[in-house]
């Protein structure tokens, strides 16, 4: 968020395409190698990737929260769930997969935002994007954003969090943002990593 922020607050964003989610990506990668939905969560719980219980996050609504937390702050949208059209990949099959294989694309949860005539639209939905494309090009474990705007074809960023303290430092780091900013203290960098 702090490159939507931070790096393009001189242009106008127009489009963001991400993968916010690491437990439906690994999921739909290992299915691109042959393995089924049900082999493939164990694995991904094993190794602190999905949660126990991964209904969010393969209903799409995990995914969802993200795009507006990110519609919000970095588009500044007054957005919602309910704004969001959301579809998660639990209707996805191998056979589907592999057929976007077979026409050179790779099947994502894409999270988007797109800017139309009458505002932005938000949605999170499995779809084919090219081969070449930099969220295609993804690790299993990975989750990536990528900005379009005005002046600037395209800005991308990825994220390997290969288990779960990536995600316990970013909300540390979204905890200290607050107390910085409700306080108007800047914290000082802890001696040793709380993980």
């Amino acid at each position: 968020m702090n490159i939507g922020c931070r790096d393009l607050a001189a242009d106008r964003i127009t489009r963001i395409e991400a993968v916010f989610n690491s437990t439906t990506h690994s999921i739909l990668r290992a299915v691109e190698r042959g393995l089924t939905f049900q082999d493939t969560l164990p694995d991904a719980q094993a190794r602190g990737i999905a949660q126990e219980d991964p209904s969010l996050d393969v209903s799409g609504h995990d995914s969802a929260c993200k795009l507006v937390i990110v519609a919000n702050a970095v588009l500044g949208l007054p957005v919602t769930l309910a704004d969001v059209d959301i579809e998660g990949i639990t209707g996805i099959t191998s056979a589907d997969v592999v057929a976007h294989q077979a026409r050179g694309h790779r099947l994502i949860l894409l999270c988007l935002a797109s800017e139309s005539l009458g505002g932005f639209s938000l949605s999170v939905r499995p779809a084919p994007v090219p081969a070449d494309h930099p969220l295609a090009r993804l690790l299993p474990d990975e989750m990536g954003v990528a900005y379009y705007t005005e002046h600037l074809d395209r800005l991308f960023a990825a994220s390997l969090e290969p288990g779960p303290d990536p995600a316990s430092a970013a909300m540390i780091r979204d905890v200290i943002d607050i107390v910085q900013n409700e306080t108007g203290q800047t914290a000082r960098p802890l001696a040793t990593p709380v993980w």
